[in-house]
């Protein structure tokens, strides 16, 4: 507060001491709309703050040579490892691929909530992603000297197939009942758009300056015959 203030007050110093303008009268409005600004910006982070959501999130984790198995506190465990070709023992997915894994179980779960938001139905996803980088990023030598270009992942990229069934749900008490309608087109290229802004992973990969691009398109039958026999 008390350094807003002495940036406004600099402000205004330095426009009483400016020339006056043509007909002799002092511009001050830009100094007031700066101010305005400010003080807006300010309220703005005092309200972010204050409305905050935080949700924390810890694993532990022991490895050995390029394995590493990851548990969560809920018992669930993850193995990572490399390639043999990469120093590894081909014991589970490479960390990449799990970085992949995060994100298609981040945007599984995520359209899920918006089609439910969206009141629309879709009843499976079915991803196809890939992802690529620059090894000289984590492998240039000497390690000492600034890698000439970055370790992470430039573009991730693929497609979400939704499918959409027959429209009757359970209900509870073992009742039968009608579904919600079942998505469009439209609807799934709605919920992949959204899902990108939403989804806390594919939010995360996007501010590292990865390329995200994965297409939501609706699944047809003929697509459902030709994606079973690939």
């Amino acid at each position: 507060m008390a350094s807003h203030r002495r940036v406004v007050d600099a402000l205004r110093r330095r426009c009483s001491r400016a020339a006056p303008r043509a007909g002799g009268f002092y511009d001050c409005r830009r100094t007031e709309a700066i101010s305005r600004a400010s003080s807006s910006s300010r309220h703005r982070s005092s309200a972010s703050a204050v409305d905050a959501k935080t949700k924390t999130y810890r694993v532990t984790a022991r490895g050995a040579r390029c394995a590493a198995t990851t548990t969560t506190p809920r018992g669930h465990a993850v193995t990572t490892d490399t390639p043999t070709r990469d120093g590894g023992d081909d014991s589970g997915p490479e960390p990449v691929e799990t970085l992949l894994a995060a994100l298609v179980g981040c945007e599984q779960a995520t359209a899920h909530f918006v089609a439910r938001m969206l009141r629309v139905r879709i009843d499976a996803i079915e991803f196809d992603v890939r992802a690529e980088r620059d090894a000289r990023g984590a492998t240039h030598r000497p390690l000492t000297d600034a890698a000439p270009v970055s370790a992470a992942p430039s573009r991730i990229w693929g497609t979400a197939r939704v499918r959409v069934g027959a429209g009757i749900a359970d209900a509870p008490g073992g009742q039968r009942r009608a579904a919600p309608r079942a998505a469009t087109a439209d609807d799934v290229e709605t919920i992949g758009r959204i899902v990108h802004q939403r989804c806390p992973v594919a939010s995360m990969v996007q501010r590292s300056g990865c390329r995200l691009e994965i297409a939501w398109v609706l699944a047809s039958e003929d697509d459902a015959g030709n994606h079973a026999s690939e």
